[in-house]
Order: structure tokens, then sequence, then C-alpha cells
């Protein structure tokens, strides 16, 4: 495949790879074709988007469907969104809660469920980043010493992640100059930076690991030239493992990222046998997780990473470039996207896992995405399943405006 070709060309020279892209996508704009081609039921709502692909907008009844509203221009460093929720898939319904000015373009205020509760990112009065946890019931709200990026499924603990520090290794993620200048007044506090685990109940917060334990685990020298930082933080299942990226970024150079998996109740943290480098994953159970990364022999592909050593094994079934992938542990169905192809058609694909390392694909649906959805402004869809692995939430731009999109029921059979 051309794509392919041309992506191992340029992988290692980020701003040639955009350039490259970007121009070669105008060379084939005029043959469009259709803005959405697949057989599922779309439900869209303009004006709304989730965020990232490694959460659930769905409540844990599976009925309300969290979302951000934009009601400004879609700049983090001016504006503020509206957080809330639709009241059902049809997102005909949509209860506000808050307005919050600590979110980006593409992981939103990192809203999520913490229970029947709902959690996000907010702005303190002094400026710093914190989370800040609010009942749909009573509206009451509580806020959190820091920024938060995961919540277990249990709605007990939450894993706070220094935004500031990713969003200037990574700017392309779309943080505002509000949250640099969040970082910038706490940049020493190795609770900030490093992985801060907080009981959602008592409040308390507990540092597992600092970043420069984490530096050491994966191999890196302390030095001035590169910027290090902790990014897409999950939880295990099962709440008993911690799963996130160290990275380090240089101007100019690739980004080069591990995958590291903390044991809470062993205390252990592994790294993953791999390159340097990793982009997404999503876990398929309490022992493995599903990564796009570097293999030891030098190529960029999916595959299985064990939770307990960090060893990978090659899949079957998936395909050989990058995407947003999330699986569903209930039916057991992965679904994968594809970033804009030459004619900027985002492909969504539906696989049935079949046994351990091998998927299947089901189904596949494409999206068109306007030019000027690219860089820090793209649309990527980040698939999401439903509770039940049954329906899909996406963001979309195929109808010309940044919206939020229900797949129901996903056509996976």
């Amino acid at each position: 495949m051309l794509e392919l070709f041309l992506y191992n060309i340029i992988k290692r020279t980020p701003r040639i790879k955009n350039v490259v892209r970007t121009c070669y996508q105008v060379a084939f704009l005029p043959w469009i074709g259709p803005r959405y081609t697949g057989t599922a039921t779309l439900i869209t709502r303009s004006g709304y988007f989730f965020g990232f692909h490694d959460k659930t907008p769905w409540c844990p009844r599976n009925r309300y469907l969290l979302a951000h509203r934009i009601t400004g221009s879609f700049d983090p460093a001016k504006s503020s969104v509206e957080v809330g929720y639709f009241v059902n898939s049809q997102l005909t319904e949509f209860i506000p809660i808050d307005t919050t000015e600590a979110w980006s373009k593409q992981q939103g205020a990192q809203l999520q469920w913490c229970g029947e509760d709902i959690i996000y990112n907010t702005r303190r009065g002094d400026g710093k980043a914190v989370g800040v946890i609010a009942s749909i019931r009573s509206g009451e709200k509580r806020l959190l010493d820091f920024p938060i990026g995961a919540v277990d499924s249990r709605g007990r603990y939450a894993c706070a992640v220094e935004f500031g520090s990713f969003g200037h290794g990574m700017p392309g993620y779309g943080y505002g100059s509000w949250a640099f200048d969040s970082y910038l007044s706490h940049r020493n506090d190795k609770r900030a930076t490093g992985v801060t685990e907080i009981d959602l109940r008592s409040g308390e917060a507990v540092t597992h690991l600092e970043l420069a334990e984490l530096m050491e685990l994966v191999g890196w020298q302390p030095t001035t030239t590169w910027h290090s930082f902790i990014s897409h933080i999950q939880y295990s299942p099962d709440g008993t493992k911690i799963s996130f990226m160290v990275r380090r970024a240089q101007p100019g150079r690739r980004i080069e990222s591990f995958i590291c998996i903390y044991n809470k109740i062993n205390r252990r943290a592994t790294v993953t046998n791999s390159g340097p480098m990793a982009s997404h994953y999503c876990w398929l159970d309490n022992d493995s997780i599903l990564a796009f990364l570097e293999t030891l022999e030098g190529r960029d592909e999916f595959v299985i990473v064990s939770a307990s050593n960090g060893q990978t094994e090659s899949v079957q079934g998936l395909p050989r470039w990058d995407g947003h992938p999330n699986f569903s542990i209930q039916s057991q169905h992965l679904v994968l996207d594809s970033y804009p192809d030459r004619r900027r058609r985002q492909a969504l694909r539906v696989y049935k896992r079949t046994d351990r390392t091998t998927f299947e694909q089901l189904e596949i649906m494409r999206f068109y995405s306007p030019l000027r959805y690219r860089n820090e402004d793209r649309v990527d869809l980040h698939p999401r399943w439903d509770r039940l692995g049954q329906s899909l939430c996406v963001d979309s731009s195929f109808s010309g405006v940044r919206s939020m999109t229900v797949i129901a029921p996903a056509p996976h059979e």
C-alpha cells in the first residue's frame, strides 16, 4: 500500500510527515465521494464531542451519555466548554452540569463516569488544573488536588496526570496555554509529575512511582535536551493495574514512548519489551493489552502485551497502520479507526476476537473528514463501545461540523 510505504519513510520526521500528508490529500480532494458509507444507522448532533477512545461516555446503567458542548471558539486557551450528558442514545436532550476551561481539542476535560457521578478537570481560582466530582442528582461538586486522567471501574480510585507537561511534549493534542502555565507553577512537585493515585472517598493521594524512577526503568538518563512526561493512563478492567506511557520529546524528533504497567497488588512496575515507540492501546482483559508500537525488529504494528512481564505477541487480522482501539470484554468485539486516507476518508472497522491472538473483520464504515480538520484541529473518530459492546460513539466531521455520533446498533454480526 502506497500510504504505508510513505509512512515508513517519513515516520521519524514529524514536520515533514505532516507536510507530505497534507499535500498528498490535497491532490486527491476532487474525488471525495460519499461522506459516509456503511449500513449502520447514525445519530449525529453538531457542536458536541466526547474526547478520547480510552473511556466510554455511557453511564454504568448504559443509559446516559457524557458529552462536551462547544459554546464558543474551539480554543482551549480562550474559551470554555460545557460538560453534561444526553439522557438517551438518541441524543435528544442534553443536561449541562458545569463549564470548564481545562480541556483540550483531542481529550476534552477527561470527562468520565465515577460511579453514578461524573468527574472531569477544571481550573481553580489560582489557575491550577484540578479534578472535580459532580453529582448529577444534587449538583454538588467536590474538588480534588490534582487533574485526573483515569478512574477505575468501581469509581473508587482515580489517577492524576500532569496535562501541562503532556501538552508541552505533544502540542498536537490541543492543550492550551492554560495547561502549561499551570504546570510551570508546580513542575517540581514529584506527585504531580509521577504516577499518583487518589482515593476518591478520603481524598488521600499516593504516589506509586516518580518520574525519575520511570525514566530509570525504561533506560533514559536525565537530560536537558529531552522533555520527559507521562500520558495515556488507564486502569485494568478489575482496577488492580495501572497502565501508562513514559514519553520524551525533542523538537524535530519522533516522540519516544514505552508502555508501562504498575501492579497495585505486588507494587511492581513492568515496561513493555519493545522499541522506543508506542502510540495507542486498550486493555483486552485483566492480564493483557492490545497496543500499536515498534517491535524489537523495528516494525510498527499491533501486538498483544502481557501485563505481568511486558512480553509481546504478534496478532493476526489487524492492519499494519496506527489507529485508536477500543475493546468490549462483554461482546469480545474490537473497534479500530484510522486516520484520513488520501481522499480524507476515515475507516471504522469492527472485529470479532476469535482466539487470543486472532481478530476477524466483520464490518467497515468510512467517514469523510474535511481538510480544515487536520493537525491540532483534526477530528479523530476515537471510537468507544457502550457497556454491552453493542453500540458505538464516535466524534465526527463528515457533516461538515465537529459533531458527536452514535452508531446503533453497530453492525458486528
